[in-house]
């Protein structure tokens, strides 16, 4: 199998319980089994990254990687379990987001 640049992370990330998804321009895109919650990582030191599904939902233009991260994530076995944390515990951001939505034509 051909691995390709966005296949591998670009950034170093320590944790075993993440699950890579792939890049996004400049960002490296997991998974966090345990949380559940998505991260963007854009550099190498520690703190050089942003997590949190509530970050997809938000209407801040910079969004995009983590719309992308929780699209991906959703593509994963962990499904169920990202639905039932976002009913839970971002219901009203959800309805925010749907209802804030821009439609592309």
């Amino acid at each position: 199998m051909i691995r390709y640049a966005k296949d591998t992370p670009q950034y170093k990330h320590d944790c075993d319980r993440c699950i890579f998804l792939g890049r996004e321009g400049e960002y490296d895109l997991y998974f966090c089994k345990d949380e559940p919650t998505i991260i963007c990582r854009y550099g190498n030191d520690g703190p050089e990254y942003g997590s949190g599904i509530t970050f997809a939902l938000s209407p801040n233009p910079s969004r995009r990687p983590y719309l992308e991260c929780l699209r991906r994530a959703l593509r994963t076995e962990h499904k169920e379990k990202i639905l039932d944390y976002l009913f839970k515990y971002e219901k009203s951001s959800i309805i925010d987001f749907i209802l804030n939505v821009k439609i592309q034509k």
